[in-house]
């Protein structure tokens, strides 16, 4: 077993019982679409991260919280099925809404310059400008998985 393996499996034991076929399903649907997956220790358990073997940035990365667990997205390409975006449902719009500013985007002297351009969209056609590291970060319910896949679906295709 490869090390890569060994890691998502260490992973994998922290998971919860009732998410661990999601993540399984995800990390097989994305490392089938060349995504690499990336495991690493964190503050509250253990971190994997998805790239694109084409861009090398981070498309997705499943996260511990005292809360459950999540799932941060970074849509690049939010705006070319920016829709999609109204089809969720009400819990993972109402995170979305309650994220963050993108303070680069609205004043870039106030945010630290290594820090990444957010998110500017359309919800329910309400403008926003979301910070990339609190805007898509659903946490993991019956409700929320089907669309979580779709979403990187979305974002893997555009």
């Amino acid at each position: 077993m490869d090390k890569t393996n060994e890691n998502f499996n260490v992973f994998l034991k922290a998971v919860d019982d009732r998410y661990k076929d999601f993540v399984m399903e995800i990390n097989d649907y994305l490392t089938q679409n060349n995504c690499k997956c990336e495991i690493k220790p964190a503050k509250n358990g253990f971190i994997a991260s998805y790239k694109p073997e084409t861009t090398k940035k981070v498309l997705a990365t499943f996260v511990f919280r005292k809360t459950g667990m999540r799932i941060r997205i970074y849509p690049e390409h939010v705006k070319a099925y920016e829709s999609f975006l109204n089809t969720l449902p009400e819990i993972m719009k109402k995170e979305i809404k309650k994220a963050s500013v993108c303070k680069r985007i609205i004043n870039p002297e106030e945010c630290n310059s290594k820090c990444h351009m957010g998110y500017d969209f359309l919800l329910d056609e309400e403008h926003h400008q979301k910070c990339r590291y609190m805007a898509f970060m659903p946490a993991l319910s019956e409700e929320t998985t089907p669309y979580i896949k779709e979403f990187l679906e979305k974002e893997l295709n555009a």
